[in-house]
């Protein structure tokens, strides 16, 4: 019966597709499964290192602490072209003592290849993600005077590397500034994709001299042609200040309302319409108007401000934010009091433009 289980014993490591190999005490090799002797050759009787092709014994030797230690070691090997999973692990003789080790070989040489493109890959990734947010960073207007008429401060924060809303200040001609802000569905590259495609139709209509209400329905009707899924949308507002009349005519597709800032009172302006999606393919937005004065603030804004959430889930909400500004109106206070609230944690784009008339 010992015999019979013996030979079934070596049959089993014969079968293996693992090199299986035992080393004694003096680092001798005793045994090699048929597989590895097949690939690399028979070195019984050899020093273990001479097993795997090398002249010295290997600087990370986990057979010598398998031997020492009477714990099973682990560690990668090359072997040629070919890496492999090692484990030591001890073999006892009869009074508990160990007296060899048997090391299994596992190829894993396709999966550290693939790991290795996966990593390459995400390095790539990577790049390009940073070289997006650059873009993306590119596309903020200037900061300070435009044209001669509005001065402009704001606030970015995106919640990942690349974010999904945005806004933009530009004059349209010698008295009118357009002045508009949006939220793309989600965040992340998807939107961020979309940010540039919202610029991008937003200018070309605007300088075509289109009002606010056919800025919005031109996007409307140019997001639809993309194909974009169902829950997919742009919240936007859109206004152009004029500088002879003093006033802010703007439309809005689904996003919060401006909120004006006047001799340290706060109001927020009328306005409503809806999203830019596919299910308002003929949807005709309404214009309205706000007659500012010289040293008035307008802000415009995101819901990763309003929407921001305290400890007790709460929102900061249109009068949190409302209270804020007129507490100190200063960017650097208004993005405190948001961390403030929230304790740190803002997990949505945070986008916040301020003009002030001059």
């Amino acid at each position: 019966m010992g015999n019979n289980y013996e030979k079934y014993s070596i049959d089993i490591i014969n079968g293996m597709i693992d090199w299986v190999r035992v080393i004694d005490k003096d680092h001798n090799i005793v045994f090699m499964n048929k597989v590895m002797k097949d690939q690399v050759g028979d070195f019984v009787g050899m020093k273990c290192y001479r097993g795997i092709g090398l002249d010295s014994p290997c600087p990370n030797c986990i057979t010598d602490e398998t031997l020492k230690t009477g714990k099973t070691h682990t560690k990668e090997e090359t072997v040629g072209d070919r890496i492999f999973s090692v484990a030591s692990s001890p073999i006892r003789d009869e009074n508990g003592r160990v007296s060899s080790a048997v090391e299994v070989f596992r190829d894993i040489t396709k999966e550290k290849m693939l790991e290795q493109k996966i990593i390459n890959q995400n390095n790539k990734l990577n790049a390009n993600l940073c070289f997006a947010k650059t873009l993306q960073q590119k596309m903020l207007p200037g900061k300070g005077t435009v044209n001669g008429s509005v001065l402009i401060d704001y606030l970015y924060i995106p919640s990942e590397m690349l974010g999904g809303d945005l806004f933009d200040v530009f004059p349209v001609d010698d008295k009118s500034t357009a002045i508009y802000i949006f939220d793309i569905s989600g965040h992340g590259v998807m939107s961020s994709m979309i940010t540039m495609f919202v610029r991008q139709t937003v200018r070309a209509l605007a300088e075509g001299g289109c009002s606010p209400s056919m800025v919005l329905e031109g996007l409307l009707e140019k997001f639809n042609k993309l194909g974009l899924e169902h829950d997919s949308f742009i919240t936007i507002l859109y206004g152009e200040y004029n500088s002879d009349s003093s006033t802010f005519t703007y439309s809005n597709g689904g996003h919060n309302p401006p909120l004006l800032l006047r001799s340290g009172n706060t109001q927020f302006a009328e306005g409503t319409g809806i999203p830019v999606c596919c299910l308002g393919r003929e949807y005709r937005y309404e214009e309205y108007t706000l007659k500012l004065e010289k040293d008035d603030y307008l802000y415009l804004y995101t819901d990763g401000i309003t929407e921001t959430r305290n400890s007790s889930g709460e929102f900061l909400g249109l009068e949190g934010l409302a209270g804020a500004v007129r507490q100190d109106n200063s960017m650097a206070s208004i993005i405190k009091t948001v961390y403030d609230f929230s304790e740190g944690r803002l997990f949505d784009d945070i986008a916040l433009i301020e003009v002030k008339i001059l």
